[in-house]
């Protein structure tokens, strides 16, 4: 609809016309016009000083002007606050302000929206003298009994004050709070507006909450207001009474507050469970979030009223998790269903996201893929709906009353149980009665049976008939032709797990306990007797169940709805977690089942399976470790070649799920070693490089990947680097035949090439340090590639410390395992000067969790940092050891480097630094002997060093003596030998034995006993 601006005319300046015109353009249907118009304002205000004054005049102009030109009006007035190609000038900011301010008692409230809105954009943030600005407001507007303008002072004193309260120091907090509580109550006399009311309610309790200085009689002076309009009849005002109630509950660990909730908890506790009988959905939700901090009320006496309550309490929470019109934005039931037959498609309700659609529609990897148990996700999306307040409520009430609540619960179940499995007809008339279908009912039993399911295995040691013939009960529902009943009945099923395998983890442990000898298992055998009662009762858990328990959730995996199967590989992982001790006799009937899921499954689904093999298999190593396990057509053997199938095809768009996958035959390798048959790992390899070599391919084809779609596909190349590294440490020689394909098609020369990501990188140059190590052949040709990457100042100045102290080893291992062969690409000194600058490094770049929360200077050196985290730790321990390797290969050199080299000098360290090697000698003093093999190769280069050149060690023999020294363990003969030798060249130094002596009397006597002991010396 097009507005004719002429006729405004008679009635509005003249320069207000034209734009009223561009405003009502950009209102069209017409794409063009409305591009044009936009185009037009955009121009407008970025040449004409005065535009910004123009759309002021028309936002909070008379209602002769339409309303929604009105409101694009002040649209486009607050984003040229943020727009950086537009200037607004001091002056004309102050004029909107003091204009805008005019407007605030306007008896029309879309011209007081308007202007409290314009003022909070061009306010200057942080700027608390306006709040105490808007409280003079506020008493002004009071002190004239104008309701329009106590209506726009307290609007405007709300949007300032909760854009700015988290920002403000507590003294701010205080000032404010105590000058404007008493204000706000008064103004609520003034004026009867429900969106005053309610803004007036919402301050007083962001007061409660975050302000300290709140005394008693202001507390009840709170209390009191908000109890008189919690009886108001508007359920916007009500609900927002409510909300403040509960901030006195959040926070009544404070004294003031305490005494006022401990005089008025009884008849406050009476209100809210009467909210809950509501019909308004608002009431109801507020009601449930004061239930929610129930645990904060732990400590105080008035607590024990809310047990005396439960028969009225826990079914009114149990009626509110029923399924409401609100939560259908993340299951799309179609109410149209009679679940009257399995076959029918078109009688099965649809659950929505990634359930009801084909897996070719799938988004990318969705974020809540992370979150495998289905209520989490859906309680992690969307508004915070009656259902999830409630569902909320029980985890409460389980986690503060565990086992009370329990009787009241089952005879609420119970109640509904019994409702269900009515003949159908009588059924469906009883719940019609309740405002609900059958299936409804079902559905929320199921719900409230999830929500308690640790308070009911507690309680089931003393109820276990009670509790089988429910989970029996929840068995039978996990075949409904409802989806949503299904559904639930398998969420629960995994979060009954601890019940379900807990007493068999027990058995288990008892009979490896039992296996010590022959007096033992007698002792054991006779305890067993005694307890064998519990573990055999009639309905106590028993291997059959969990079996039972393994068939269904089999068939599940199977379900037509990609949730359920989800859920039910879900459930398969909290039996594997609940008795990581009790399942391996079982293992084969799990690979079974993920077998299938690998294998018909969409990535969703085998997403949550990969997570669920990984717990397994690192619960239960020995499952990999024994070779028959994988004889073709076992089932170890048929899931894992489900796995590399589907790693070989890497669906594209599946990041996550594919990254997930090559981490669990990971997983494989390195739980399994060298006992993982050749075929198998050979077969591992193929699909792990045509996985890679695809990312690869879509790096070369587009270098600028970043975002989400960058990092999941660094974290695949990562994971397909790390598989590789498990393979060359577990079959070492071997691995010149299994890995030839990889060598074949240069992997590593790629993945040096166009890996730009410092992570990456790091994963890489950590499996050329193996290969160096390990199998130097595997190198042959790529070194070239390598030694330029090692040439990079980045990796050696990135702040990702693993990447440089992965970059330093490798570098050294290359180096010394190449045994002198190597052709530098660049002179030698400038890789050794990249090394020795490791040594001064400035931290300056380096982000770390462990940084910030120490709060240390982040112009630090990394010697300083590196005594308080590992990863400085080991690149200068890394550092060291590498110019070692350095003295093996070329000696002279690397002394004649080490010598003259001076580091340079900054403005924040304008002092000479120590020279090198006593920084090498220093950090060789943290080589552990966990590391021996190691160890004793960098002592070999260090002892060479010091015999050919000894006085380059002079100056810091002390420090010598004390490296020397360092070990835990008798190294190997050699190494002791060629110490011993550079020991002996150090003391040649000293013209005579007496000044020798002499100065070998100031060492330490511990340092000398153990100079005698390792070295005869």
């Amino acid at each position: 609809m097009t507005y004719d601006a002429s006729s405004f005319s008679p009635y509005l300046p003249p320069e207000l016309i034209d734009v009223i015109e561009l405003l009502s353009r950009t209102l069209q249907n017409d794409t063009a016009t409305v591009k044009g118009a936009t185009h037009a304002l955009l121009s407008q205000s970025q040449t004409d000083p005065d535009f910004s004054l123009k759309l002021l005049h028309v936002a909070l102009s008379h209602q002769i002007i339409p309303e929604n030109i009105r409101r694009t009006a002040s649209v486009y007035l607050k984003n040229m606050a943020s727009d950086s190609d537009v200037t607004i000038h001091p002056e004309v900011r102050q004029r909107l302000l003091s204009e805008s301010l005019q407007f605030l008692a306007s008896p029309e409230n879309d011209i007081r929206t308007a202007a409290t809105t314009i003022i909070s954009t061009y306010l200057p943030p942080e700027n608390y003298s306006s709040i105490l600005s808007c409280v003079e407001l506020i008493h002004s507007a009071v002190e004239k009994n104008d309701k329009y303008a106590v209506d726009g002072s307290v609007r405007l004193f709300s949007t300032i004050l909760t854009d700015n309260l988290p920002h403000m120091t507590d003294q701010d907090r205080n000032m404010i709070q105590d000058r404007s509580t008493d204000l706000l109550m008064k103004a609520a006399n003034v004026s009867n507006t429900s969106e005053t009311i309610v803004l007036i309610l919402r301050n007083l309790s962001h007061f409660i909450t975050f302000s300290k200085s709140i005394n008693e009689q202001q507390s009840s002076n709170i209390f009191q207001f908000c109890t008189v309009f919690a009886q108001n009849e508007d359920p916007a005002i009500k609900s927002e009474a409510i909300d403040t109630f509960t901030a006195f509950i959040f926070v009544c660990d404070r004294i003031p507050l305490k005494k006022v909730v401990q005089n008025n908890f009884v008849p406050l506790l009476d209100f809210m469970i009467s909210c809950l009988h509501t019909d308004n959905e608002e009431i109801i939700r507020s009601a449930l979030a004061f239930f929610v901090h129930l645990d904060d009320l732990s400590d105080l006496d008035s607590n024990r009223e809310i047990p005396q309550r439960f028969n009225i309490l826990i079914p009114l929470l149990i009626k509110h998790l029923r399924f409401r019109t609100d939560d259908l934005h993340f299951y799309n039931i179609e109410m149209f269903d009679t679940g009257t037959s399995t076959q029918d498609d078109s009688a099965i309700p649809v659950l929505w996201a990634s359930s009801g659609r084909d897996d070719d529609e799938e988004d990318e990897d969705n974020e809540l893929d992370d979150i495998d148990d289905e209520f989490e996700q859906f309680r992690a999306v969307g508004m915070f709906t009656a259902r999830k307040a409630a569902s909320s409520c029980l985890d409460v009430m389980g986690e503060v009353y565990k086992m009370d609540i329990i009787p009241i619960v089952t005879e609420t179940l119970n109640a509904i149980i019994a409702l269900s499995q009515q003949p159908q007809e009588e059924s469906k008339d009883n719940s019609a009665d309740m405002g609900v279908s059958p299936s409804d009912l079902v559905e929320t039993a199921l719900l409230a049976l999830g929500c308690l399911a640790t308070p009911f295995s507690l309680a089931a040691v003393h109820f276990p008939d009670q509790l089988n013939n429910i989970l029996l009960w929840v068995f039978t529902q996990t075949a409904s032709t409802f989806p949503l009943v299904r559904l639930r009945a398998t969420w629960v099923i995994g979060e009954f797990a601890s019940w379900i395998v807990g007493p068999l983890g027990t058995q288990h442990d008892k009979t490896k306990l039992a296996q010590k000898n022959d007096r033992q298992n007698e002792a054991l055998d006779n305890e067993d007797d005694d307890s064998d009662d519990d573990y055999n009762a009639p309905h106590a858990p028993t291997a059959d169940l969990l079996e039972q328990t393994l068939q269904i959730l089999g068939t599940l995996v199977k379900d037509p709805l990609t949730r359920i199967q989800q859920t039910a590989v879900y459930g398969l992982r909290m039996l594997i977690m609940r008795a990581p001790t009790a399942l391996s006799g079982l293992a084969p009937q799990f690979f079974t089942i993920f077998a299938d899921v690998f294998m018909t499954s969409p990535p969703t689904v085998q997403l949550v399976a990969a997570r669920s093999v990984m717990v397994l298999i690192v619960n239960y190593p020995d499952l990999v470790q024994d070779a028959s396990n994988f004889e073709e057509s076992t089932p170890l053997a048929v899931m894992l070649l489900a796995i590399i199938n589907n790693v070989q095809s890497c669906q594209e768009g599946r990041e996550q799920y594919n990254t997930h996958l090559v981490s669990l035959l990971q997983d494989v390798i390195e739980m399994g070693g060298s006992n993982v048959p050749i075929p198998v790992v050979t077969s591992i390899v193929n699909a792990v490089l045509t996985f890679g070599q695809k990312r690869l391919d879509k790096l070369a084809q587009n270098q600028n990947v970043e975002g989400k779609m960058g990092s999941t596909m660094t974290n695949s190349l990562t994971m397909c680097l790390a598989v590789f590294e498990e393979i060359v440490s577990a079959f070492r020689e071997q691995t010149t035949s299994i890995l030839a394909p990889f060598v074949e098609s240069q992997f590593i020369v790629r993945c040096a090439t166009l890996a730009t990501d410092d992570d990456c990188i790091g994963s890489l140059l950590s499996l050329v340090g193996t290969c160096a190590r390990l199998n130097f052949s595997l190198l042959t040709n790529s070194l070239d590639t390598i030694l330029t990457l090692l040439h990079q100042t980045h990796i050696w100045t990135t702040s990702k410390l693993k990447t440089t102290a992965n970059a330093v080893w490798c570098f050294g291992e290359v180096l010394f395992y190449s045994k002198g062969q190597l052709n530098f690409p660049f002179p030698l000194e400038t890789y050794l000067e990249l090394v020795v600058m490791l040594f001064t490094r400035d931290n300056t770049t380096t982000v770390d969790d462990d940084f910030v929360k120490q709060k240390k200077k982040k112009d630090e050196s990394l010697i300083s940092y590196a005594t308080s985290n590992e990863q400085g730790r080991l690149i200068l321990l890394n550092a060291s050891q590498t110019i070692c390797h350095f003295f093996q290969v070329e000696l002279d050199r690397t002394i004649s480097f080490l010598t003259s080299f001076q580091f340079p000098l900054t403005e924040k360290h304008p002092h000479p630094y120590p020279a090198p090697i006593r920084y090498i000698l220093v950090f060789l003093m943290g080589f552990k002997d966990i590391h021996f093999e190691e160890k004793e190769i960098a002592y070999l280069g260090l002892a060479k060093a010091a015999q050919l050149h000894p006085m380059a060690f002079a100056p810091f023999i002390k420090t010598f003596l004390q490296v020397a020294a360092n070990w835990g363990k008798k190294p190997g003969d050699h190494v002791r030998s060629e110490m011993a030798q550079s020991l002996v060249s150090l003391r040649n130094l000293f013209s005579q034995a007496n000044d020798w002596n002499r100065f070998y009397s100031t060492i330490p006597e511990k340092i000398r006993g153990k100079l005698s002991k390792l070295y005869n010396f």
